[in-house]
């Protein structure tokens, strides 16, 4: 099993994005892929979505564990069998909806404004600076859609790199303002330990009440357009 070479600098942007970060002495044997997960696990009455790594710090070997509240949105929605239902309809990198809760819950439904954004040159950052710091990025990413978001609206890990946003309850110009909104916080990202790496988002939105699957086609070839100019908002 591979070690993350990790920084003090690397663990304080960290402290940033995530709700809490634990760096644990790593006893265990680093072929033991059982200490290595993302699980749903309670603490102090709060669940949490926890994730863990084997790093390496200033040399030593260590297990970094972080984590996300789970949010209120998840927590009002579930329905009777709650931890199934967090379990079935979440993903656990992010925080955020997964694509069965889209399927089920989402599509058959109408809304009011629906948007895909997609993280640009992810696996080129990948390639660069490596897979942690495009698991920040995404996780990063995920923060600002989920602290953007209003309590009604949903985000959902679409793909890889792929975010649907589902709005309700909105007028035209609050739909555009919170796109841009959140266009604008992911652009002005910094990586103290990478300074040269810029992240951006390409947005395609559609604003009209219909069914959400109605509005896919739209928001698709609206994300194809702000994709060809790279780091485009595009609204239709």
């Amino acid at each position: 099993m591979e070690n993350y070479v990790i920084t003090q600098a690397f663990l304080d942007k960290m402290n940033e994005v995530f709700d809490y970060t634990i760096l644990k002495e790593d006893i265990f044997d680093k072929d033991d892929i059982e200490h290595e997960v993302s699980s749903i696990e309670v603490k102090d009455h709060v669940p949490y979505f926890v994730c863990r790594k084997h790093v390496l710090i200033d040399g030593e070997p260590r297990l970094l564990e972080f984590g996300y509240k789970i949010n209120e949105k998840i927590k009002h929605q579930v329905i009777e069998d709650a931890p199934n239902s967090i379990a079935r309809y979440t993903n656990y990198e992010t925080g955020l909806y997964n694509r069965r809760y889209y399927h089920e819950q989402v599509k058959k439904y109408p809304c009011t404004g629906l948007a895909f954004l997609n993280i640009d040159h992810l696996r080129s950052i990948n390639k660069k600076y490596g897979r942690l710091v495009g698991d920040e990025t995404i996780a990063f990413v995920s923060q600002v859609i989920r602290i953007r978001l209003g309590p009604d609206d949903v985000g959902i890990r679409y793909g890889t790199n792929d975010f649907m946003l589902v709005f309700y309850h909105l007028d035209e110009l609050a739909f555009i303002e919170r796109l841009k909104d959140i266009h604008n916080i992911v652009q002005a990202y910094t990586n103290t330990q990478y300074p040269d790496l810029k992240l951006t988002v390409s947005i395609g939105g559609a604003y009209r009440n219909d069914i959400v699957a109605n509005l896919i086609d739209t928001c698709d070839d609206a994300l194809y357009e702000a994709k060809q100019s790279e780091n485009a908002l595009i609204i239709k």
